[in-house]
């Protein structure tokens, strides 16, 4: 009974053996092998760009601000790079001066591209960037997808950065060379902070508002609705050697669009739809009625008495509290006014008035260079008069942050301004001929009327 027991046992593992061996692999090729080969492949298809790639580069999981590289790999481990970062410690105009750095392509889980020396990519990993936040970049992102080895897919390992690389021609290349990056980017920033605002008229006579927000990278087209509201379309954007290249499309009006061509002939921005051009036209107002535009197409109301056309009722009121805040700095350093700001902040729905003043010596040399905040909320009647209640806080703009307190002298000196505008209502809106610029004018006693340059 035993042997035939023992027969039995080895029948069967006779037969699980032979089983094993019929059992094919699902590969032709070892996991390691396999590995190598993509590698291998990625290498290729990066070096293989005789013009190399435009990277569109979107940190923090594609939510942050966006930025361009323009990139050229060789097969030793060098890349080529172009950014509009413009903003970085260690370099100056990335976007006008390639800067060469290495780069590897190796399996991480996944087969992964690294930027591995220093370059302008890592300026959005320093943790000094951006006042000590630095932007959720990754310097390794993971290959994702190739289509026609023309387009390439990546997402960061960390921080889940979105880049796209896009294979450029000869025409592009030579424009990179030539300062193409270099002169859209300065020219972006210009045209977006030109004292005017910008108009996009469709073919179907509809008009919208336009804003570049050159310093923040985003695209925003505002329009009212057909429920009479202020409705928009957002995108943040990089800078490409012949305009700006939205990430997300904007359809509109049976018009889509997702790049803007910059003419540097005539100096303006243009859309390209079905060959036909639409230009981005200058204004002195946008068609977005007053308190619409406010928070959207601008936030601040610069109360500056150097305006051209400038009441003379507010100059004089300026006068007044610039000599009270210098008489009542009784001891150095004295206290002296330099201007006055209305700003909105819409997503705390508040209006800060930023009283910005110089503290200097004896000598005349200057010791401090801030400002003092005091917080109003607005309210709107039924025929649209504004009035300014105090809030609860007081704050002293330092650095460019808003903190806690305010200097008691600056309040006491600037009192006949804050009384007019607690104890007013307003009539506020753009001015009928000045470009970017609007008129703030009271409706009781004292009757005041205050031009202000919008931002």
């Amino acid at each position: 009974m035993k042997k035939i027991l023992l027969y039995f046992i080895l029948f069967q593992l006779a037969f699980t053996a032979c089983k094993k061996a019929e059992v094919e692999p699902l590969f032709d090729e070892s996991a390691n092998k396999r590995a190598t080969t993509q590698v291998d492949n990625y290498k290729k298809l990066l070096t293989g760009s005789e013009f190399g790639w435009r990277g569109e580069y979107y940190p923090d999981g594609g939510n942050g601000i966006g930025y361009s590289f323009y990139l050229k790999f060789d097969g030793s481990g060098k890349v080529s790079m172009y950014s509009d970062i413009d903003n970085f410690y260690y370099f100056a105009n990335g976007y006008d001066k390639a800067f060469e750095t290495t780069y590897q392509v190796k399996s991480l889980q996944k087969t992964t591209l690294i930027f591995d020396s220093y370059s302008y990519l890592h300026e959005l990993v320093n943790p000094d960037y951006d006042g000590g936040s630095g932007q959720k970049a990754d310097l390794e992102l993971e290959f994702t997808s190739a289509v026609d080895n023309n387009v390439i897919t990546l997402v960061g390992r960390k921080n889940k950065t979105e880049m796209k690389l896009t294979k450029i021609a000869k025409p592009e290349s030579d424009l990179l060379a030539k300062g193409g990056l270099a002169n859209i980017f300065n020219n972006t920033f210009n045209y977006a902070n030109a004292p005017n605002f910008l108009t996009l008229v469709f073919p179907t006579g509809e008009k919208t508002d336009v804003r570049i927000d050159a310093d923040n990278k985003q695209f925003g087209i505002y329009f009212i609705n057909k429920s009479g509201d202020v409705d928009g379309f957002f995108s943040p954007y990089v800078t490409t050697t012949t305009g700006i290249l939205l990430k997300t499309p904007i359809t509109l009006y049976g018009i889509k669009f997702q790049e803007l061509f910059w003419d540097d002939v005539k100096k303006v921005y243009y859309i390209s739809v079905n060959n036909t051009r639409i230009n981005l036209t200058a204004s002195s107002k946008p068609t977005l009625p007053f308190y619409y535009a406010l928070g959207n197409l601008f936030v601040g109301f610069n109360m500056s008495p150097n305006i051209p056309s400038q009441s003379a009722d507010y100059k004089a009121l300026y006068a007044k509290i610039k000599s009270n805040v210098i008489t009542l700095s009784t001891a150095a350093p004295v206290r002296v006014i330099s201007n006055v700001v209305l700003q909105y902040l819409p997503d705390e729905g508040v209006f800060v008035l930023i009283v910005f003043y110089t503290r200097t010596n004896p000598d005349g040399s200057l010791l401090f260079d801030g400002a003092s905040v005091l917080y109003y909320r607005p309210t709107l009647d039924a025929k649209g008069n504004i009035s300014f209640g105090k809030s609860y806080q007081n704050a002293t703009l330092s650095g460019g942050q808003l903190s806690l307190g305010a200097s008691g002298i600056v309040l006491a000196g600037i009192k006949p301004l804050t009384d007019i505008i607690e104890t007013n209502t307003f009539q506020w809106d753009y001015d009928p001929t000045e470009t970017k610029i609007a008129v703030l004018k009271s409706n009781g006693t004292p009757s005041i009327t205050i031009k202000g340059a919008l931002f």
